[in-house]
């Protein structure tokens, strides 16, 4: 039996889920998370879920949308995606770590938002994909 791959994203906003995306309360981050979870879930072989402020859990367009708060600690991804925050890689015990930042940061601001710390400890170690990435 071939198990399904399992991408997670996960950011620490506000409440919106993929039925939001033509709507004026999310921003660019927002549309870009909604766009690729949905572009993902299109293969059969991938589970997708996104955790984030969403009111309660929803499958919408076969991508799951699960509130941060009800993490089960038992779900492991195989590839973990944090938006924006370095720190909400420890979430979960995931072994594919990655960091998207929508916007450029300075070197300055990402120690002073006390993210390098966590990008450090939960970096992949097999993948470097430039400054600030995992």
């Amino acid at each position: 039996m071939n198990s399904k791959t399992k991408i997670y994203f996960i950011e620490n906003s506000y409440d919106y889920n993929g039925n939001d995306l033509n709507s004026e309360k999310i921003g660019g981050s927002e549309k870009v998370l909604i766009n690729i979870s949905n572009a993902l879930s299109v293969n059969k072989e991938y589970i997708i879920k996104v955790f984030n402020n969403t009111s309660g859990p929803k499958l919408i367009d076969k991508v799951y949308w699960c509130n941060i708060d009800q993490i089960e600690k038992s779900d492991i991804p195989d590839y973990l995606i944090a938006m924006g925050d370095a720190n909400l890689l420890f979430y979960f015990d995931c072994k594919n770590n990655y960091l998207w930042s929508h916007s450029i940061q300075s070197i300055e601001k990402f120690i002073r938002k006390k993210q390098l710390i966590p990008f450090l400890k939960k970096k992949t170690k097999n993948d470097f994909r430039g400054p600030l990435s995992l």
